[in-house]
């Protein structure tokens, strides 16, 4: 039997990283499916790209879910999949809407981040043998200057204008983790899928992205579900597939 995601949960007033916790404790043996890691505050909140995820104290959900089930590697990009519908389905939850999928790892909110994502596993061969799913989530914070923000982040706060509980709603959001983690235990794929695509940000639109450092014209068509690759045409109709670090949206 699968454990639930969050039957352990593990408080802490301040950790570097949830992420590198978690990633200690499973290299210890010292973690089971399902267990959830939660910093009040982290010193060293990690993001894509090496960058760091900053966080006001004691202000938003910052935490790590714990995936020991052992799954191919070409599933891994599925993790991100169910992690991002997990949060829309969350905020939708919460009567928000204007929800959009950032590739390959925001969240945004009438444009603006509202959470992060960042897997890092323990692989062996052609498997994933476990997996940390580091979420940022804002919630009570406010923002007064962008400095140093690539785009303007949201909360549930700047939002609504109210304060939440913090606990409460993580235990919100793990109910909408467990649903999606769920479906991809069903190998319900398409559901997945097309519930992805349809919030995927700036789809089937013509943006101007940075490509190895030169501006180009390009129209996202969706995402390849084994590589996690991009995929998008340019002007002439030519396709072009881009990893993480190919392309930047600005």
């Amino acid at each position: 039997m699968t454990l639930k995601i969050g039957h352990k949960l593990h408080f802490f007033d301040q950790l570097e990283s949830t992420n590198n916790y978690a990633m200690q404790k499973l290299r210890q043996n010292d973690m089971t499916h399902g267990e959830v890691v939660w910093a009040a505050h982290q010193i060293k909140g990690k993001g894509q790209r090496g960058n760091h995820w900053h966080s006001a104290a004691v202000k938003n959900l910052l935490f790590s879910i714990v995936l020991t089930k052992k799954i191919e590697v070409k599933h891994f990009f599925k993790l991100n999949l169910l992690t991002s519908l997990a949060i829309t389905d969350y905020l939708a939850d919460q009567q928000l809407k204007s929800l959009a999928i950032k590739w390959p790892n925001d969240i945004l909110i009438e444009g603006k981040k509202i959470a992060g994502i960042l897997i890092e596993t323990i692989l062996s061969h052609q498997q994933i043998d476990a997996s940390v799913i580091g979420i940022g989530l804002n919630i009570n914070q406010e923002f007064h200057h962008l400095n140093g923000f690539q785009r303007a982040p949201s909360s549930l706060f700047v939002l609504t204008r109210k304060k939440y509980d913090l606990a409460e709603q993580l235990s919100v959001f793990l109910g909408c983790f467990q649903n999606r983690y769920d479906q991809f235990l069903a190998q319900d794929f398409e559901t997945l899928q097309k519930d992805y695509l349809a919030l995927l940000f700036q789809k089937e639109k013509y943006h101007t992205y940075l490509v190895h450092g030169e501006k180009k014209q390009l129209n996202i068509q969706g995402v390849d579900f084994d590589s996690g690759a991009l995929k998008a045409i340019d002007l002439t109709g030519n396709e072009h597939t881009f990893m993480m670090r190919e392309i930047r949206f600005i």
